[in-house]
């Protein structure tokens, strides 16, 4: 299967990533009204300094794929507890919600200072399929 994105992705991706993510939890993800908010908490584990504006990144894989930030109140990542978020509609008005979803959930930090990039991703992705609601 190819997937084809709607835009250049603006990304870099850390050799290494400090952080692990798991136990990714979205709320009714087998029954998720698509034009509601995307809400539910991912735990980590941080094994290095993660410093900056942080946010857990939701690429949305499907006809045209989309990427969706929720920017974290810290600026600076503890060594480990769980993340709330709670993303934007996946379906916007007037479109017609597809029945599944596939999407990515990463961690990043925004803008940093040291590299020319919107995002430089510091966490592993965690995958999960979305059931969305006719």
């Amino acid at each position: 299967m190819v997937f084809r994105t709607s835009a250049a992705q603006d990304h870099e991706f850390h050799p290494r990533p400090p952080v692990a993510l798991s136990s990714l939890a979205v709320e009714n993800a087998d029954d998720l009204d698509g034009f509601r908010d995307v809400r539910g908490k991912v735990t980590f584990a941080n094994q290095g300094r993660v410093q900056g504006d942080l946010a857990l990144r939701l690429t949305v894989v499907g006809a045209v794929t989309q990427t969706l930030f929720w920017k974290l109140d810290t600026k600076d990542l503890p060594p480990g507890g769980a993340l709330d978020f709670e993303f934007p509609p996946l379906v916007g008005k007037g479109m017609e919600p597809p029945r599944v979803a596939v999407v990515m959930l990463d961690l990043c930090v925004l803008y940093p200072a040291d590299r020319n990039t919107k995002a430089f991703v510091v966490s592993n992705g965690l995958a999960s399929i979305l059931h969305l609601r006719e």
